[in-house]
């Protein structure tokens, strides 16, 4: 039949010869693996391009980055200088332990770079809360408090005490360029009681309790209050970081509370602890990226105290914020120390 004849010339065509059925098979097989190859390419490219390249000026940046890490660690490479350490009072060189020595106050608040070997400081000198940011290779941008008082030379302070009816008034001055004091006894004597003056009974007192002004110029070592009396020993002398309202200080063999202060000494005391608590808190915010705050003692962490009201002016204890800024500049410096020298920078 005519079904029978079309179905016998096409298997004729096609299938007739073993040969071209097996050419068929090949070719069908080579190009699903000349497919396969190419889809397992594509998928390589596709990964590659995902994962973008790091940019010169990135990997630039990185290289310094680590360089100046490598140098604050004191592990720099031969012929580069290492990072000169701190200074003490003294002189010496910071050894590392907890604190850091006391900043000069008439250095401005911009970074050495030449020193460091750091890229230069601008802080921002506006008042305001602690900002970090950190970009490249050591650039630390902190918004600092104003100086109310940038020319002040000498830090005033008033104690005074009771004797036989009389107040005694003393003042005593710190000269920040020269670390002498400066105390000034009986600057002001004030009779509680008249009789001492007018009474003829009480007139061989009069010698007592008459005023007896004396200035004398000196250098103190002892600090009784806030448990420094043995590391203000340590040190040559006291110095403006030592002093603050409510200090307890060794006079001539009298133990004498800094009681009151003038006003440009308030301000100057309140600026320097607003400045070492914003130092403080930024060491702290980057160190808890580290650390847990369990793992950080209690004495470094921030306190919040709660009712009791506004602190007189230069009450804070300079003293003990400039050693707790310390202590958690070297436990940042374990992790971070190109970030830990850059915030300290700002002292």
């Amino acid at each position: 039949s005519g079904r029978s004849s079309e179905r016998v010339g096409s298997d004729r065509l096609f299938g007739g010869s073993r040969g071209l059925r097996s050419l068929s098979l090949a070719l069908v097989l080579l190009s699903r693996s000349l497919w396969c190859i190419w889809h397992l390419r594509a998928s390589k490219g596709k990964s590659r391009s995902a994962r973008s390249p790091r940019p010169p000026m990135e990997v630039e940046e990185h290289g310094a980055l680590r360089a100046a890490e490598l140098e604050a660690l004191g592990t720099a490479p031969m012929g580069e200088e290492n990072v000169e350490a701190l200074p003490r009072e003294d002189g010496s060189a910071e050894d590392g332990e907890h604190g850091v020595a006391d900043p000069p106050e008439a250095r401005p608040e911009e970074y050495d770079a030449k020193a460091k070997g750091l890229p230069r400081l601008q802080p921002d000198r506006s008042m305001g809360q602690s900002k970090l940011s950190v970009a490249g290779a050591g650039y630390i941008k902190l918004k600092m408090p104003v100086n109310p008082v940038p020319d002040l030379q000498f830090l005033t302070f008033k104690s005074w005490w009771t004797e036989f009816n009389t107040k005694r008034y003393m003042e005593i001055c710190f000269d920040m360029s020269t670390e002498l004091f400066q105390i000034i006894l009986d600057k002001e004597v004030r009779h509680l009681d008249k009789d001492q003056i007018y009474c003829p009974e009480k007139e061989s007192l009069a010698g007592v309790v008459g005023k007896d002004t004396k200035i004398m110029s000196m250098r103190l070592h002892e600090k009784l209050s806030h448990n420094q009396h043995a590391e203000s020993m340590r040190r040559a002398h006291l110095t403006c970081w030592d002093l603050h309202v409510g200090a307890k200080l060794n006079i001539l063999g009298k133990p004498t509370t800094l009681l009151q202060a003038n006003l440009e000494t308030g301000q100057w005391l309140d600026y320097q602890a607003a400045k070492l608590t914003t130092i403080s808190n930024a060491l702290e915010e980057q160190l808890l990226k580290y650390e847990s705050a369990h793992q950080i003692p209690k004495q470094l962490r921030t306190h919040t105290i709660i009712g009791r009201g506004k602190p007189p002016p230069g009450s804070a204890d300079l003293r003990s914020l400039l050693k707790r800024a310390g202590m958690l500049k070297d436990r940042l410096s374990r992790y971070r120390p190109i970030v830990a020298n850059g915030i300290m920078a700002y002292l």
